[in-house]
């Protein structure tokens, strides 16, 4: 991924005008973890290009990562205002509004989604919200009618865990173990030593003492 970023910053380099090129370098920069970079060429490219709704949503995006969820809010619901159906933007609108502790927001955000024909994320995102909501039965209802092996891998995990989730405050023990398990074996995956150590390096940024006073709370 550096190495594409590299590649692109050099392509730029001799066309600063072409937005798409800079919004390509900005994903590849914020897939880094390189949040300040990323974040000027989006800027660079709404510049050239105001209302660019991939520079938009990516920017949205390196807000979620920094916790700055207000912006990250106002800049997703731009990108939906020029594209509706804006995939990145319309799945980080969900996430950061959870995130900030807005269910009922979040929820009244995916519900429209249920319908499209990759529903998959919206299933997910709507369970966990009914859940968060104090409305269990009405996510085990829908996780039991949907047809979790259509969703990718991580939305399946996630629903399975949701599941797993409501069924236990059913007191459904048994089956909110099966549904667990299965979460488990959806993404079997192997310690990244390095992943961890930029992981740990983020949350010691994040969670600096003058960012410490602007977080949510819930």
């Amino acid at each position: 991924p550096d190495a594409a970023a590299d590649l692109l910053q050099s392509a730029r380099a001799s066309h600063p005008d072409d937005v798409a090129l800079t919004v390509d370098l900005a994903d590849a920069l914020r897939a880094t973890d390189r949040f300040d970079e990323a974040a000027a060429a989006y800027h660079d490219a709404l510049l050239r290009d105001p209302g660019n709704p991939d520079a938009l949503a990516g920017l949205g995006t390196v807000h979620h990562a920094r916790l700055e969820l207000d912006e990250a809010v106002t800049s997703f619901r731009q990108a939906l205002a020029r594209v509706p159906k804006h995939p990145v933007a319309e799945t980080g609108l969900a996430w950061v509004l959870e995130l900030i502790g807005d269910y009922q927001a979040a929820l009244d955000h995916v519900e429209p989604c249920l319908g499209d024909p990759e529903p998959g994320w919206a299933i997910s995102a709507a369970a966990r919200l009914l859940r968060r909501l104090g409305r269990s039965a009405e996510a085990r209802q829908l996780l039991e009618s949907a047809d979790l092996q259509r969703m990718t891998p991580a939305d399946r995990t996630s629903a399975l865990t949701t599941l797993g989730q409501v069924r236990e405050d059913a007191g459904d023990y048994d089956a909110a173990f099966r549904a667990f398990t299965s979460a488990n074996q959806c993404l079997p995956s192997r310690f990244d030593p390095a992943g961890f150590v930029r992981s740990v390096d983020r949350i010691i940024d994040f969670f600096s003492a003058d960012r410490w006073p602007t977080l949510p709370r819930s």
